[in-house]
Formats: structure tokens, C-alpha cells, sequence
């Protein structure tokens, strides 16, 4: 995994993922959203978050969210954490998981959503 050889240290950008990073969920996560995108929305791409972050991050932060799309509980995005947890959450919830991981990068501790 692409941390694991770099001090423990996500990259700043998805483009400085090398495609072998072990972290293919990134790719999954915009297939997603490309699927299940709803034609009446903008498209979005992944949102990543991982500059900052580190394998000794909280588990529980994202490291990328999906674009929305239309779920069986309404208009949803996927959230993969920095240990490669995939789970489905409610859109308008990314704004916390966003900002969760905002405060991360800068060193202000925050309670899970």
C-alpha cells in the first residue's frame, strides 16, 4: 500500500497514487458514482482527502467520497476510510465526513459523525 512505503503518509493527490497503491476502492468509488449517477445532477468526481492523513490517522476518517447518486435511502455517497472501510451514507452527510478530515489534516480532533 502506497503509505506503508511512504512513512506512513497518504499522498497530497489521487494522481500521485501509483495504480498498483492498493488502493483500488478509489477507481471503484468513481464507478459508482458514474453508474448510479442520477442524469439530473452535475457529475461530480471522487472527493479525496488523504493529504495529511496517516496510517495512524483515526480509523474512522475518509480518506475519499463518491460522487452522489441514487440509493435504495435516497440520494447517497460511499465513504472509504483510511483503512479501506466502504460504507454508504445519507448525501447530505459528506459535509461532516469532509469536514472530519479537514480538521485531521490540521491537527483538530473532532467526534465521529
Amino acid at each position: 500500500m502506497y503509505s506503508l512505503d511512504h512513512d506512513g503518509k497518504f499522498p497530497e493527490t489521487v494522481a500521485e497514487l501509483p495504480v498498483d497503491s492498493g488502493i483500488r476502492y478509489l477507481q471503484d468509488l468513481e464507478k459508482r458514482g458514474q453508474h448510479y449517477w442520477d442524469r439530473d445532477m452535475p457529475h461530480e468526481s471522487v472527493i479525496y482527502l488523504g493529504g495529511g492523513l496517516t496510517t495512524d490517522s483515526d480509523a474512522s476518517l475518509a480518506l475519499a467520497i463518491s460522487p452522489p447518486f441514487s440509493g435504495s435511502h435516497g440520494r447517497e455517497r460511499c465513504v472509504a476510510t483510511i483503512v479501506g472501510e466502504v460504507k454508504s451514507i445519507p448525501a447530505d452527510e459528506a459535509d461532516l465526513w469532509i469536514q472530519r478530515s479537514l480538521e485531521a489534516r490540521r491537527g483538530e480532533p473532532r467526534p465521529s459523525p
